[in-house]
């Protein structure tokens, strides 16, 4: 296992959790409604695990015209903003949240699908957050930014507000042709929409193709039906560039037919 880097090293006695575990490094940390604390700390460590200039998505690049009320098209972050990901629900669609001062006056932080939601959340990098609808999965395949070339990455990350209920929130990783390469869970807060920060990085030679994402119990709806529901939404993404696999595949990896695909060269 390669050695840590001495800013990674320096960064470790303030995460709430890191374990070695075969080729993976788990970063894991919890904090309280402020960028604060052992969520940016897991944060800053898994960005200086990865290297070089890790990619990011923080959602407030969106423009107004694709955020709340309306939706985020799935390949936004390859086409729009060309960060090399697509997005893949069963739920109906994609939200970003709107930002303070909108045209449309639309409410912030999911206060469009429901009027206690802005209650409940905060954004960790002001102003969007984001989240599936209809429901609490998300997919999210690789590709080399900008076309429709399936990639992979070595790491990939997260950062959750208001996991409250242990052991459902959770990141799992596939390799390119969807063999599991395990699912882990992020840490609960004990802070109302305090922060939660999940990341992994695979340093065995593991390559990932996609990584489903499912946040809570469930999808943020206009009512709950379930008062102990446990409903968490995303902030900043973080993983490596998304890169063709070691050796040039002969077939095309398994996506839904909505995921435009062409062969890596």
């Amino acid at each position: 296992m390669r050695r840590l880097s001495l800013a990674l090293a320096a960064l470790l006695p303030l995460l709430r959790a890191f374990a070695l575990c075969g080729g993976t490094i788990i970063f894991s940390g919890a904090g309280g409604t402020s960028a604060s604390g052992g969520a940016l700390s897991a944060e800053a460590a898994f960005r200086a695990g990865i290297g070089g200039m890790p990619t990011q998505i923080t959602w407030d690049d969106v423009p107004d015209s694709f955020a709340a009320p309306n939706h985020l098209p799935a390949d936004f972050y390859n086409v729009n903003v060309t960060r090399g990901v697509f997005f893949v629900t069963p739920g109906t669609g994609f939200e970003a949240s709107a930002r303070p001062g909108n045209p449309s006056g639309t409410p912030t932080l999911f206060g469009d699908l429901n009027a206690g939601y802005p209650a409940n959340f905060t954004a960790f990098s002001s102003p969007r957050l984001f989240t599936p609808l209809g429901s609490n999965v998300v997919d999210v395949y690789f590709f080399v930014p900008g076309t429709s070339a399936s990639a992979v990455v070595s790491a990939f990350g997260a950062m959750f507000t208001d996991v409250e209920t242990a052991n459902t929130t959770s990141i799992e990783f596939f390799d390119r042709m969807n063999g599991s390469l395990g699912k882990f869970f992020a840490p609960t807060t004990v802070a109302s929409a305090g922060f939660s920060y999940l990341g992994i990085i695979f340093n065995a030679g593991e390559e990932v193709g996609r990584v489903r994402i499912s946040l809570g119990t469930a999808s943020l709806g206009g009512s709950e039906s379930l008062p102990s529901a446990d409903l968490v939404v995303l902030d900043n993404l973080d993983f490596s560039p998304p890169a063709c696999p070691t050796e040039a595949p002969s077939v095309f990896p398994p996506v839904p037919a909505a995921v435009p695909q062409t062969l890596c060269n």
